[in-house]
């Protein structure tokens, strides 16, 4: 006999409720017919006394609907646990079970067939009961939950801290951030472009010269290439805007007569014993013969004594633009090693390997080196990159003053997700002043002198996103966190509001 057909068979779970739930219906039928009945037959009344109304019967007949609920659930528990308990204590059975022959055996008369043993158990559960097992999250009814204002408040204060934080979780997501990384240096000796745009109020642009050396004993006078000059008024207006470089650090105004910069056919200047720098044999203006002076480390102490300078009145054009004031702007293309460059009055020349400057009797004296720095970088620029001297304003109260900054540079490589990437230098500035007193005589110079070092370590600026992996773990971070405080704070709530109902039923006064 198969087990579903055993005479002796226990009920199901599904069985037994519904048994239970069909005598309960019927005895509260009956009863509500019986009161029904009752009341039928006898007068409402509402005065204290005098007999039962529609009122009290429904209460009676909800008190007692939930009393036989009560007792209802309680005989299903039982019925249940007890139909547990059989089942469990039930050993498993075992049958018979004769598989079938199979066509290429042949028939083999007086053997019994090979039989086997199977361990069944009657009340196996199904893969979904199994599955279901594991479930951490169980349910409960809708009729046994309690909703209250006070958790309805919690709920929504901690949506909007919710959302709030989510939000700016995205845009953190979304951001870039750059971070730095310190490597050693490994560039040395490479060329490195110097940015400088520097404007002195009070110093005409012909008294100026801009000079480069470096530790290496690299030298540089008066350079002209890539560097511009542009002449100021007294009052700080721009005079000229030609963005032609000035040789030998100056370049006179074209004024004078129409000799100073017209050639005669045939006519070939002499350098007066000087080279020219660009190896021509003719010196035909002024300035080929001062450059041609300056190249074989000559002093250029009277303009007079020289044809050219006459014919373009030289000393007198040099002598209108007294108080007139210059920027120097450009830039300076150096080898990556210590070294300074500085801009200082007179004429810058290099002799037997010494620098050299010079100031004639034909120059002005009422100068003074006030100077305000509009830009100063090293190499390329970058967003968010600060420059310390940018906009700096220096006022010399007298002449002879030498300003000097001693900047530390440090080699900056930024690398985008996006664009190209960027490879500059930043940089780190002490500045000084002092005053020489016996000026010419002191041993310095007057002037701005720029003194950089270069730092064996480089500083690599990397833009990083956050990944979506961190993203979403911050996600649910931020979710199950706020909803693991925010049943906490309800649980807390819900259990002061008991514990105060309570004592208000009881009567106790607070």
């Amino acid at each position: 006999m198969s087990p579903g057909n055993s005479g002796n068979s226990l009920p199901t779970l599904h069985q037994l409720c519904v048994r239970v739930l069909v005598r309960n219906a019927k005895y509260l039928w009956a009863t509500l017919c019986k009161n029904l009945a009752r009341q039928s037959t006898q007068p409402t009344r509402t005065d204290p006394g005098s007999g039962e109304t529609w009122r009290d019967l429904y209460e009676s007949y909800e008190q007692e609907r939930a009393l036989k609920l009560e007792r209802a659930s309680a005989r299903v528990r039982g019925a249940y646990q007890d139909l547990e308990n059989q089942r469990k204590a039930r050993k498993p059975i075992l049958t018979h079970e004769t598989p079938r022959m199979r066509l290429s055996q042949p028939k083999r008369f007086g053997t019994p067939p090979r039989q086997r043993l199977t361990r069944m158990s009657r009340n196996a559960p199904s893969l979904s009961n199994r599955l279901r097992s594991f479930d951490a999250y169980a349910k409960t009814l809708d009729d046994f939950s309690v909703k209250t204002i006070s958790g309805a408040a919690v709920t929504i204060v901690s949506t909007l801290i919710i959302l709030t934080l989510l939000v700016s979780e995205f845009s953190d997501y979304r951001s870039v951030d750059l971070r730095p990384r310190l490597v050693v240096d490994k560039s040395r000796g490479e060329m490195m472009t110097i940015n400088v745009n520097v404007t002195f109020p009070h110093a005409p642009c012909f008294l100026l010269n801009l000079d480069v050396m470096d530790a290496t004993g690299e030298q540089e006078a008066s350079v002209d290439h890539d560097i511009y000059k542009v002449r100021l008024d007294p009052l700080g207006n721009r005079i000229t805007e030609d963005r032609e470089s000035y040789r030998g650090g100056e370049k006179v105004a074209k004024v004078g007569n129409a000799l100073a910069n017209t050639d005669k056919d045939g006519y070939c200047g002499s350098c007066y014993g000087g080279k020219h720098p660009d190896g021509l044999s003719c010196c035909n203006t002024c300035d080929d013969v001062r450059r041609a002076y300056n190249s074989m480390g000559w002093a250029f102490a009277n303009p007079d004594d020289f044809e050219q300078c006459v014919k373009e009145h030289w000393k007198e054009n040099l002598r209108s633009q007294a108080k007139e004031g210059c920027i120097i702007h450009g830039f300076l293309k150096v080898k990556k090693v210590s070294g300074n460059f500085h801009i200082m009055a007179g004429q810058s020349a290099i002799h037997n390997n010494v620098h050299i400057h010079t100031i004639y009797s034909y120059m002005p004296d009422d100068y003074d080196f006030s100077h305000t720095i509009n830009h100063l970088s090293f190499g390329s620029t970058y967003p968010d990159m600060v420059n310390p001297l940018d906009r700096a304003t220096k006022v010399a109260p007298v002449r002879d003053l030498q300003y000097q900054y001693f900047l530390k540079v440090v080699g900056t490589e930024v690398h985008y997700l996006s664009k190209p990437d960027i490879i500059s230098n930043q940089y780190s500035v002490t500045e000084h002043a002092k005053r020489l007193l016996s000026f010419p005589f002191s041993g310095g110079n007057t002037g701005v002198f720029f003194n950089y070092e270069i730092s064996p370590m480089r500083v690599i600026y990397a833009e990083n996103r956050k990944s979506l992996s961190h993203f979403l773990t911050s996600l649910c971070a931020i979710v199950g966190g706020i909803f693991t405080v925010a049943g906490i704070v309800d649980a807390f709530i819900y259990r002061a509001e008991t514990v105060l109902r309570k004592k208000v039923e009881l009567g106790k006064q607070f």
